[in-house]
């Protein structure tokens, strides 16, 4: 019974003494086991340990101290918006990529082979609504038009077989001039950008051509066809002027970008495509 109580105690004493031991374990060790949390799976894990390893770890960036003379990278901000994706939280997702940009001291190479991989991601799953104009104030020819409802002491309408002379001839029914279109949708917008994010430019440019049929097209649209043939005409080795100065026409109507896309450019568009967009922009076609 002696040695019964004494295992008992043990088990007690070490029990009441791993949450402390947990707690006060290296920041290095949390962001271990953050990653490989987020490798299976448990995001909001992930999360946790990885917000606890910004309170208790170093300053974020390639090569930090551990222990005796090992390094490690610490990207925090990247895996936080890794975890956030996973969730399907693409605002919060792209909002700590942002962070990431910023603050995780990421080195180009991987800038490149994690950064801009990620921001299509998010972009794929989530696109920053348009500003859509106000819908245009409702015309009155929805109801009869006046002409119809004419007073009882106006003569009859003449049958077909009578002319009509100029001065009773009635307004055509229809206006005269086309009504405006609407705006074109954003679920439109992202089927296009999905497309354009998988490297299917032809596919984006297709899916705004055909919507123009039906829908005014407004400046993020133009911006996608715009880049839509740029990333074409870059991908075949700038052979084809026509594919580059149909960029330029687009990107020439692309004049104000929402605020939200305008921050997130550098994250999924290339430097040649913005620098094509920048040079109309600079020339006064743009904001």
């Amino acid at each position: 019974m002696k040695n019964k109580s004494v295992l008992l105690s043990l088990v007690v004493l070490l029990t009441g003494a791993a949450p402390t031991a947990w707690s006060d374990r290296p920041w290095y060790q949390d962001y271990e086991e953050a990653l490989d949390r987020l490798k299976r799976g448990d995001a909001r894990g992930a999360i946790l340990l990885l917000e606890k390893t910004l309170r208790t770890g170093p300053d974020p960036g390639p090569q930090r101290p551990t222990y005796g003379m090992h390094f490690m990278d610490f990207f925090p901000y990247l895996h936080l918006a890794r975890a956030y994706l996973q969730m399907g939280q693409c605002d919060r997702a792209q909002e700590f990529l942002e962070r990431s940009a910023r603050l995780d001291r990421l080195p180009p190479d991987l800038q490149a082979t994690e950064l801009r991989p990620l921001s299509q991601q998010i972009q794929a799953q989530w696109i920053p609504p348009a500003k859509t104009p106000a819908p245009p104030a409702a015309r009155p020819a929805e109801s009869p038009p006046a002409e119809k409802e004419a007073p009882a002491s106006q003569p009859s309408a003449p049958s077909p077989t009578q002319p009509k002379g100029p001065a009773t001839e009635a307004p055509p029914v229809g206006p005269s001039v086309p009504p405006t279109r609407r705006p074109v949708p954003a679920a439109v917008l992202q089927t296009a950008w999905r497309a354009y994010l998988r490297g299917d430019y032809d596919g984006a440019y297709r899916v705004l051509q055909d919507a123009r049929r039906q829908y005014e097209l407004d400046d993020t649209a133009y911006f996608i066809l715009g880049c839509s043939r740029a990333a074409r005409y870059f991908r075949e080795g700038g052979a084809d002027g026509r594919l580059l100065d149909e960029a330029r026409r687009y990107l020439r109507q692309a004049r104000q970008l929402p605020p939200e896309l305008q921050k997130r450019l550098a994250l999924f568009i290339s430097p040649k495509i913005l620098a094509l967009y920048g040079e109309h922009r600079r020339a006064g076609g743009g904001e």
